[in-house]
């Protein structure tokens, strides 16, 4: 048995009105939804949903061996993201982390279609960026960037002047 496809996103809290959209949004109708005995799923059955209810633990005995995958996906998930974001994981950059974790973990088989894919986009790119459109260069130099580290009132043009002079660097020795 191996994991399919996830899909996760933050949601305010588990009750029946956050849970039952969702699962409308993102689960065809019609298929089999196992969950934990969690009262908010009840109305699963409403939607044509085949529900089936696994208790996580029925008279002391944990089952979680119902729920592999799920055990599996949430540890994998917290793994991440201690080791990757050593747990500094701050609520608003939540959703990111879960795009993020779930858009590699439902292409952990297929790396090769993915690099086919970003590198036919770049083969079909219409107009290319080029050094003088990302740097304003192109303007004559005037809001042309500069180095933040390099002496800027020596080198950068003044309001009217044209950039495009030649700037002598400086040369050690006599």
């Amino acid at each position: 048995m191996r994991a399919g496809r996830v899909r996760m996103n933050v949601i305010p809290d588990a009750s029946a009105e956050t849970l039952i959209p969702w699962c409308a949004l993102n689960i065809e109708v019609g298929s089999l939804v196992i969950t934990d005995g969690w009262s908010g799923y009840n109305d699963l059955e409403k939607l044509s949903y085949v529900h089936q209810r696994i208790l996580q633990s029925v008279k002391g005995k944990k089952t979680s061996a119902y729920l592999p995958m799920v055990h599996l996906i949430v540890s994998n998930l917290k793994r991440w993201l201690l080791g990757t974001h050593k747990g500094a994981v701050l609520p608003r950059h939540l959703p990111a982390y879960l795009n993020e974790f779930t858009f590699r973990f439902n292409r952990r088989f297929w790396r090769g279609p993915a690099f086919h894919r970003a590198l036919g986009l770049i083969i079909h790119a219409e107009k290319w960026p080029e050094y003088d459109t990302l740097y304003s260069v192109a303007k004559g130099g005037a809001g042309a960037w500069v180095h933040p580290t390099s002496p800027a009132d020596a080198t950068r043009p003044k309001a009217g002047e044209r950039g495009d002079k030649a700037v002598p660097l400086p040369v050690g020795g006599t």
